[in-house]
């Protein structure tokens, strides 16, 4: 067990190292889906102000899987996985950054566009892990 936990920590910290981005922000939205699951439209005023409640709760839902997927998928060097928590975290992202835009407007351009950059980004991940894999599968068919 202690093994396996040290194994663990340290993939987490390689991951961290060879690409921060990709697992700090993923590792974040774990939090942040709790908040969102727990306090629902209360966690933001965008989402009080559109009474969003159930929309947050499936925001918060999306990026606690996502996280935790993108958790075990470092844990287990699974890349098929991250691809899954991935794209949980991006449809999160864009909910939440769509609904502090259209809930706060103006002053909610800047989180919201922030968001919105976040789901881009790892959309763009996403998209690169499928081509690598559809790569893997054509080099072992011939």
């Amino acid at each position: 067990m202690h093994r396996k936990l040290g194994r663990g920590v340290r993939r987490l910290v390689d991951a961290w190292r060879s690409r921060p981005t990709s697992v700090t922000i993923p590792l974040v939205m774990i939090p942040i889906g709790i908040a969102a699951l727990i306090l629902g439209e209360n966690v933001s005023r965008a989402f009080t102000n559109i009474g969003g409640g159930t929309i947050i709760r499936i925001m918060g839902a999306a990026m606690l899987l996502g996280g935790v997927c993108v958790l075990v998928s470092v844990l287990r060097s699974d890349p098929l996985q991250e691809m899954i928590g991935l794209s949980l975290i991006v449809f999160g992202a864009a909910i939440y950054g769509c609904g502090v835009i259209l809930g706060l407007r103006v002053q909610g351009i800047v989180a919201g566009m922030g968001y919105l950059a976040i789901a881009t980004g790892f959309l763009g991940r996403v998209l690169m892990l499928v081509r690598e894999a559809r790569a893997r599968q054509r080099s072992e068919e011939k």
